[in-house]
């Protein structure tokens, strides 16, 4: 059975009177997964790559500035607080 304990996916496995035991696993793990996939795009613009890793990262399509090679985001007051953000935002190869 599927489960969320404390925000992390899980299945019941076992289950003993009052007491479960949880697999925390992802679903496939240890399975060998094949991908068929499709290239659509190609992005050569700065622009277009920090809002791909942006999209990829945290999930929104956050306005972009480029001047000479400053990248200017504005991110909205509650994004500071979004935790994809905080753990993600050191990823972009920005300085």
């Amino acid at each position: 059975m599927p489960v969320e304990v404390e925000g992390r996916p899980g299945i019941v496995i076992r289950a003993i009177g009052r007491m479960v035991q949880v697999d925390f696993n992802r679903f496939l793990a240890g399975q060998t997964v094949t991908y068929d996939y499709e290239i659509k795009e190609k992005i050569d613009d700065v622009e277009g790559k920090v809002k791909g890793l942006l999209g990829l990262y945290i999930g929104k399509d956050l306005p972009v500035q480029l001047n000479d090679s400053t990248v200017t985001v504005e991110i909205e007051p509650e994004l500071t607080y979004n935790q994809r953000w905080l753990m993600s935002k050191d990823k972009l190869p920005v300085k």
